[in-house]
């Protein structure tokens, strides 16, 4: 699924935002469309060369003022913007060679100095367990598949090292072979919550980045369920790289032969290259833009407060929108020339204004980066969220909260490889230290079954007692035949029946845009840690 509609480009879309913004700094607020000729709305050539200095501070990149002659609308001048970026991100640093160290992803190198030495062997997991019918997939098959994605992806062979004496960088080393450990444990006769145990223990381990591997895996065999656990540390992996890699685990072990690697899909080293060329823009101008996806109205403590603490249990309401409800929200989709994941924002926005009485919302999206950057090769990003607000006191429908918050996320994917501690040090010094947003929403984050050779494997639900997100959460995986809907809270945010009333709302607000008369029913989950 494309996360935007691919006409125009998201990257065009984003462009045409940033010159909107800028020509609104200049001239004032006005009704711009891409159809916006500077001329022909009688400004000269000193306010467009104006119009260009904000372009330039905005976006960090040298725009000529001929191009602004030259391509005179806001539509024309965005396409040129996009195409000039694209030249320039076309321009991939080759790959490390093995053993050659290179600068490590900038918030490796920031988390090095904060933690100190505990640094070097302190878990920072990125990590999954799948459920499976027993026999599912065999160790030695298993075995063979780790081996050939070590051996294909180089973030499997990285070790990290901090040198003494020097700044606090922290450089990187491909390995010109390694291994992925693999264990299987006989667990016959364990309940779930034994299980789960391990798989927590497992999680958990200690690392040592300067000698590796960074990564594990365990088969656990129950008699009844297998269960398979990947760890990696999230130096060298993002939760969509870990999609990536349970999809290819699950091609290999039925025997399917994976593409070659194509011209787009970058190397660890490669990644890391391409966030150092983006950080040594001007910071300021990267806190800035940040700061100016939040509107200076935004209150931080509108809304429940947000506690500090998981407070060991988890309130879940889901509910499925079947094959003839996903076409209507699809249409739909389309109809107003949105994405699946800012239909589902509107929906979502309008549900909590309405249950809870909140217009100005700060939200954490899933950024779907590796779609957008059209790369299959496992990379660390630094941008596993974005952070925005969306406002929606002027939204009278779902479908204008969703074109609020399709506004936003476009403003937002200019910069996706902004390190998030420049984002979050630009957010505290705007609005406080306390300052997070409190409501995430997913897309299409996971697909939670997933083939092997001998049967399907499943995501297995594993209460984790720490790291376990925003307090509220809504979670959406298109299966191509439905749409499945998680919403999420923590007991401690709001209460129960709070939850359930903003899951009707929501539930009530997709059938109702899909014009489909019928209510999803709604299951009902409290899990305690």
């Amino acid at each position: 699924m494309n996360p935007m509609p691919s006409r125009p480009t998201m990257a065009q879309e984003a462009m045409v935002a940033a010159v909107c913004a800028a020509v609104t700094e200049v001239v004032g607020p006005d009704r711009l469309t891409p159809e916006y000729d500077f001329f022909a709305m009688g400004l000269d050539s000193l306010t467009v060369a104006a119009v260009v200095a904000q372009l330039q501070r905005r976006l960090g990149l040298d725009v000529p003022l001929a191009a602004a002659f030259e391509h005179s609308t806001i539509g024309a001048l965005a396409l040129y913007l996009a195409k000039s970026t694209q030249r320039a991100a076309d321009q991939v640093p080759p790959a490390a060679a093995p053993g050659e160290p290179f600068p490590a992803p900038a918030m490796t190198s920031l988390l090095a100095r904060r933690l100190g030495a505990s640094w070097q062997r302190s878990p920072a997991p990125v990590w999954a367990a799948l459920d499976m019918p027993p026999g599912t997939v065999s160790a030695q098959a298993l075995r063979a598949a780790l081996d050939e994605l070590t051996l294909r992806h180089e973030a499997l062979r990285v070790s990290f090292e901090r040198p003494a004496g020097g700044d606090g960088t922290v450089f990187a080393t491909v390995g010109a072979a390694g291994t992925i450990p693999l264990d299987v444990v006989d667990a016959a006769g364990w309940t779930d919550q034994e299980v789960d145990r391990l798989i927590l223990a497992r999680r958990d381990r200690p690392v040592d980045r300067a000698r590796g591997p960074l990564a594990a895996a365990t088969l656990i065999r129950r008699g009844d369920l297998d269960i398979l656990c990947l760890v990696l540390d999230h130096n060298i992996c993002d939760p969509w790289s870990l999609r990536l890699l349970i999809a290819e685990i699950g091609r290999l072990c039925r025997g399917v032969a994976l593409a070659e690697p194509g011209e787009r899909d970058l190397t660890f080293s490669q990644w890391c290259a391409l966030e150092s060329r983006l950080i040594a823009q001007d910071r300021g101008q990267l806190a800035e833009f940040w700061c100016g996806l939040l509107p200076p109205p935004l209150d931080p403590a509108a809304g429940p407060p947000v506690p500090s603490a998981y407070p060991g249990a988890l309130v879940t309401r889901r509910f499925q929108a079947d094959a003839e409800l996903r076409a209507g929200l699809l249409a739909q989709a389309a109809t107003e020339g949105v994405s699946l994941l800012s239909l589902m924002g509107g929906h979502l926005l309008r549900a909590v204004r309405t249950v809870l009485g909140v217009d100005r919302v700060p939200v954490q999206v899933d950024s779907m980066n590796r779609d957008l950057l059209g790369t299959a090769g496992l990379v660390a990003s630094t941008t596993s969220e974005l952070w925005m607000a969306v406002d929606t006191s002027a939204s009278s429908s779902p479908t204008a909260a969703a074109a609020a918050f399709q506004q936003s996320l476009l403003k937002a994917v200019s910069q996706q490889m902004t390190p998030p501690f420049l984002v979050r040090d630009a957010l505290a010094e705007r609005f406080g230290e306390d300052f997070r947003p409190w409501l995430f929403l997913a897309v299409n984050q996971w697909q939670p079954t997933l083939e092997f050779a001998g049967g399907s494997a499943r995501l297995r639900p594993v209460p984790a007692g720490r790291d376990v997100g925003t307090p509220m959460s809504l979670n959406v995986t298109d299966r191509g035949s439905c749409l499945d809907f998680e919403l999420r809270t923590w007991a401690n945010f709001v209460e129960p029946q709070v939850t359930g009333q903003l899951a009707r709302t929501l539930a009530d607000s997709v059938a109702d845009s899909a014009g489909d008369a019928r209510r999803p029913q709604i299951e009902e989950e409290t899990r305690e840690h």
